[in-house]
């Protein structure tokens, strides 16, 4: 597999432009993914099933379709406007394999 190209998964499409002004550094990915984002059940919060679909997006493209906001993705979210996923998405919002999994939930302070 070639990392330094996006896949059909990961491509932000239309949306490209958004991603150059993200953070250099996996504690500041990780702040904006967790922005972008707010886990199904993790959140604590009830969706309605419409909101519950967009678990469904799958693709970064169609992830960032649903963010509420067109300006820079680090503009504060309130956590119930954002876009409801899964691990995968933030494992995905990382850049995918083991690395994104491991630093997909985990709080800045604690990414090294």
């Amino acid at each position: 597999m070639d990392y330094t190209r996006q896949t059909a998964f990961s491509d932000p499409g239309r949306h490209r432009d958004r991603l150059t002004a993200l953070p250099g550094d996996v504690a500041g990915i990780g702040a904006v993914v967790r922005n972008v984002l707010v886990h199904y059940r993790a959140s604590g919060l009830d969706f309605p099933p419409d909101r519950l679909a967009e678990i469904d997006n799958r693709w970064v493209s169609r992830i960032l379709d649903s963010f509420p906001f067109d300006g820079p993705l680090a503009t504060p979210c309130p956590e119930q406007d954002r876009v409801v996923g899964c691990c995968r998405d933030y494992t995905l919002g990382l850049g995918g394999g083991a690395a994104g999994a491991r630093c997909a939930g985990a709080q800045p302070d604690r990414v090294r």
